[in-house]
């Protein structure tokens, strides 16, 4: 389940490290090989797999270039000239447009468990709020770094998560969030540098980010309750007896 995460982020630090410019089809591969992998049903693993595979590669293909773009256009030291801010603006927007696909994309995906949703959104949330405040300098390398720690986090957490019981599970996807942005930003010196930034920058970013605990944390909420879909099919079938029951004693009264 963690595998494409932990995949991609060998991968940017491998490319980072190295400085080679195989970055683009070694990525394009495994974004076919997770959506190849999500879609085929038919090598009988658990359907949890499936569902990350499938979240995996729309944030590698959708959200990732928008989020690195972004944050290269954010990390300057000087104020942004018109078409800079006008790229900015497109790609938050973009951004944002993305992000909310995925959320609908892990509702259905996660429809039969909702402490899964929060772990399919953690690699974009990741992203959002972490990648800009690591990669102060903007430059490919750094920006290929930080995606190498947020891939290889969000891996570490996914298999984690799964080896806990469902209440705890349902919470370290936020709880990862927040403390590798903290320890992410207190490290780099990110968070101190986000402030000082040309606008929008700061505001733009910071809205960003708080949008995403705060995705996590409902998504996390409604992962905590076990029993949700087991309540309501035993209330289904309790309707349905009901129902018979009536038309039977209607049966009976008029024979």
């Amino acid at each position: 389940m963690a595998s494409g995460r932990l995949l991609a982020g060998l991968i940017c630090a491998l490319a980072g490290l190295s400085g080679r410019a195989s970055l683009a089809l070694a990525l394009t591969m495994l974004l076919a090989a997770l959506a190849v992998g999500g879609l085929w049903r038919r090598w009988g693993l658990p359907a949890s797999w499936h569902a990350a595979w499938l979240a995996d590669a729309w944030t590698l293909g959708l959200v990732m270039p928008l989020v690195t773009i972004n944050a290269y256009v954010a990390t300057q030291d000087r104020a942004l000239t018109a078409v800079e801010t006008s790229l900015y603006f497109e790609t938050a927007l973009g951004l944002c447009a993305a992000v909310l696909g995925l959320l609908v994309l892990s509702r259905r995906l996660a429809s039969a468990d909702p402490a899964l949703r929060s772990y399919l959104l953690l690699p974009a949330a990741l992203q959002v709020a972490v990648l800009m405040p690591s990669a102060r300098q903007g430059d490919p390398r750094s920006l290929l770094v930080a995606l190498a720690g947020i891939y290889l986090m969000a891996g570490v957490i996914t298999a984690l998560g799964w080896a806990l019981p469902r209440p705890s599970r349902s919470w370290l996807a936020l709880a990862g969030l927040i403390i590798y942005l903290a320890l992410g930003g207190a490290l780099s010196g990110g968070l101190a540098a986000l402030f000082t930034r040309p606008a929008p920058v700061p505001l733009v970013h910071t809205a960003l980010s708080l949008a995403g605990v705060v995705m996590l944390a409902v998504e996390g909420r409604e992962g905590r309750a076990p029993g949700h879909q087991r309540s309501l099919a035993r209330s289904t079938q309790r309707r349905g007896r009901r129902g018979q029951n009536r038309r039977g004693s209607g049966t009976s009264a008029s024979g």
